[in-house]
């Protein structure tokens, strides 16, 4: 019976790992549908609570702190003997090139730093000639590059500035969540940043034609809200 639990948790713990890690294009129209879903409530144009705003800060500057102290050996081989799969396999290997950067000291150097790192290592081992290599981690490449300072403020601005609406603060604290698993801050993902932009820009100007709306016969004539 034991056995059977542990081959469970196995394959549990496989399609969670494979699904937040996957990208395919299928995870990337949850977030959409959700917002489409959920506007009725997310479509206020009401400020974000200053202890909210930093209490989500405080959670993804934690997140790549407690992510780092984990890569060490006890705990890769907890993690092998409870779900019967590497971390590295787990993580598609995202753990070595985290712990290819923290062993090499190269840490606290600023933006891109680590990107410069991974490109020379990765291209070393496998002789290969990338332009770029990323962490794929963006969360955890910030904390190593800037220190808790810098990705703390770093963080803390992109909040405040999503912080006008209920819609733009949940689409940037999904970004920041995705952030976590995939590369989107450098090269290569300026079509991510211009979509959430506008996407923000358009939560905006529905809100505010739902307000004056409203103040006109007093009904919700809203898109977004009436369907």
């Amino acid at each position: 019976m034991k056995c059977v639990y542990i081959s469970q948790a196995a394959n549990l713990g496989r399609q969670t790992y494979n699904y937040f890690c996957k990208s395919g294009s299928e995870f990337y129209l949850e977030p959409p549908i959700s917002f489409f879903l959920f506007s009725k409530h997310l479509v206020k144009r009401k400020n974000i609570d200053k202890k909210i705003i930093i209490l989500v800060t405080a959670f993804f500057v934690v997140v790549p702190i407690i992510t780092c102290m984990m890569l060490n050996s006890q705990f890769e081989a907890w993690f092998y003997h409870t779900f019967h799969v590497t971390l590295y396999e787990a993580t598609l290997s995202r753990s070595s090139r985290i712990e290819a950067v923290m062993n090499s000291g190269q840490i606290k150097y600023g933006l891109g730093s680590v990107t410069t790192y991974l490109t020379k290592y990765l291209n070393t081992m496998h002789g290969s000639n990338f332009v770029s290599r990323s962490m794929h981690n963006d969360l955890v490449q910030m904390y190593l590059e800037c220190g808790i300072i810098g990705s703390t403020i770093f963080t803390y601005v992109y909040m405040k500035a999503a912080a006008v609406s209920r819609m733009s603060f949940v689409l940037m604290s999904y970004i920041f969540f995705e952030c976590y698993f995939n590369h989107l801050f450098g090269a290569g993902c300026t079509h991510i940043w211009i979509l959430t932009y506008l996407m923000m820009s358009v939560a905006g100007i529905t809100t505010k034609n739902k307000e004056i709306m409203e103040k006109k016969n007093g009904t919700n004539n809203s898109f977004y809200t009436n369907l």
